[in-house]
């Protein structure tokens, strides 16, 4: 160090005779830097700097219990915990107008800093009144371009916006298409539109009802799938009437292997002119399996059939794969 001039060499270190414990040497007199700064002084110095240093804990006391460290001011603190509750603000309360249902805007004159500061921390919560709603609250992001922000939150007929700018908010309700609202004097009704809006309303020909008909109640036996044909001798004309109107749901019972089961189809029917012929065909799946049935809806009788799709198509590929190796494979 260039303040501190020794004379004397030593080989080794100092230490205290039979074991003594009395200090070597005084803070004062061991130099710590080239400025010729003593022991004493810098260890002065350290101490100050560690009771003014922000990174100390602040005294705290007895009435400060259940505060946290936080930084106030831009130095360490005991502060009160945040309650993590979504900030809320009630607009309603604050003067903005009852909101009207049909899409017009209610308009509210407001500094609106500290909802701003709300929503570019997270969710903040709002209350209005609306036009035949009444109070209403909203849990609510923000959207913001260029310090404007706006907040979306979706009702089942409508759509609550509210638009933020400085010193001034509006709020909206926007009303959406909906399904008209029906009770029980409804029943049997269908949507349609009605003087260009959805409304409930009496189908053509009274409803929408599809004609309906249980074979197996009319006596059709069971329709067992690979067993043949099972057969009804009974009146057509209503439903081969119905059938060339538009589509029957038909209800019959089958079975394969140990399964048996109803089944219930809607059907339209080929019309072989001038023959008097209906044919019904349709695809079920049974314990796994997909079966083909067919139904000839004929003049005073019914006659259903059942496969599976596999021993309908088997044949045919067998017929093919041996037409193309000429002979057996």
């Amino acid at each position: 160090m260039a303040e501190y001039n020794g004379s004397i060499e030593l080989i080794s270190g100092i230490t205290q005779k039979g074991g003594g414990t009395f200090p070597l040497a005084s803070a004062k007199d061991i130099q710590v830097d080239d400025e010729g700064k003593r022991l004493n002084t810098k260890l002065a110095e350290i101490d100050d700097e560690l009771k003014n240093s922000a990174s100390t804990l602040p005294a705290v006391t007895e009435n400060d219990n259940g505060k946290v460290l936080s930084v106030v001011g831009g130095a360490w603190a005991a502060a009160e915990a945040a309650s993590g509750e979504i900030p809320f603000f009630d607009l309603a309360e604050m003067g903005l107008p009852e909101v009207p249902g049909n899409g017009t805007t209610a308009n509210l004159t407001v500094d609106t800093t500290e909802i701003k500061s709300a929503l570019d921390n997270g969710c903040v919560k709002f209350a209005i009144n609306a036009e035949d709603a009444g109070r209403m609250e909203f849990v609510m992001n923000k959207y913001s371009a260029e310090g404007f922000y706006m907040c979306f939150y979706y009702l089942l007929d409508a759509v609550f916006i509210l638009m933020i700018a400085d010193n001034a908010l509006q709020a909206a309700l926007l009303p959406q298409s909906t399904i008209p609202a029906v009770t029980e004097s409804d029943n049997g009704k269908i949507l349609t539109v009605v003087d260009g809006a959805w409304a409930a309303a009496t189908g053509a020909a009274g409803g929408a009802t599809i004609p309906s008909y249980d074979l197996t109640a009319m006596g059709l036996s069971t329709v067992t799938v690979g067993g043949g044909f099972a057969a009804l001798t009974t009146d057509t004309t209503q439903l081969r009437n119905d059938l060339i109107s538009g589509s029957v749901k038909l209800t019959l019972t089958m079975a394969l292997g140990d399964y048996t089961m109803p089944i219930s189809k809607i059907c339209n029917a080929v019309v072989v002119d001038g023959a008097g012929e209906m044919y019904i065909t349709f695809v079920a799946h049974i314990a796994g399996m997909v079966v083909h049935t067919s139904l000839d809806i004929l003049d005073g009788r019914i006659q259903a059939r059942s496969e599976t799709l596999k021993s309908i198509v088997t044949p045919y590929i067998d017929a093919y794969m041996e037409d193309a190796l000429g002979g057996d494979y």
